[in-house]
């Protein structure tokens, strides 16, 4: 009777140590983690690693929406800031200055349109919308700003020589809230 106590107690430690063992490699393995993890969806049982995984699935469309839409922000905003940059000293020499104003910012208001564009398919695609849906609001805002007319050349110097004082108030109301000029906004703008 003590020996077949004394095995039954050992079978159970053996029993025990297994147990441990295997629960400890699943959680430090990923081998055996997977293994588990296939034997329990085989088995009809849902895990999180499974559900995880069909959720990343699930997303892979909305991630490459938005590496896309950002590399083109991203590539835009840096020919905008070059393009501004460089158009300085052109803005700045008389009557020419005020082509170069015409044409650089008729190109800004076009990657502003183009962007808002790029922004509406990203969050389309961050909210899980169907293909061409916009979300609310995005639209107005988007044909407000494609919607800009710049004045010809022409119109800004007859502008400007017929009121001088009103052409300069009209800027100056335009720029309220533009950041200072010779670097870029403090943090928090």
């Amino acid at each position: 009777m003590g020996l077949v106590r004394w095995s039954l107690r050992f079978a159970w430690l053996i029993v025990f140590g297994v147990m441990l063992a295997a629960n400890v490699a699943t959680l430090t393995v990923s081998g055996v983690a997977a293994l588990a993890n296939g034997a329990l969806a085989a088995a009809g049982v849902s895990t999180v690693a499974a559900r995880s995984a069909a959720r990343v699935a699930a997303a892979a469309p909305a991630r490459a929406a938005a590496r896309a839409a950002t590399r083109r922000v991203s590539a835009r905003v840096a020919r905008g800031a070059v393009r501004s940059a460089g158009s300085v000293l052109a803005q700045s020499v008389p009557f020419v200055g005020a082509a170069a104003v015409v044409g650089v910012t008729a190109w800004e208001i076009g990657d502003a349109c183009a962007m808002l564009e790029d922004l509406e398919e990203l969050q389309a695609a961050l909210d899980a919308l169907e293909p061409g849906a916009v979300p609310a609001g995005a639209e107005a805002e988007r044909d407000r700003v494609c919607g800009l007319q710049v004045p010809s050349v022409d119109e800004v110097r007859a502008a400007i020589a017929a009121a001088p004082g009103e052409a300069l108030a009209e800027a100056r109301g335009w720029m309220e809230g533009a950041p200072e000029a010779g670097g870029p906004p403090p943090p928090g703008d």
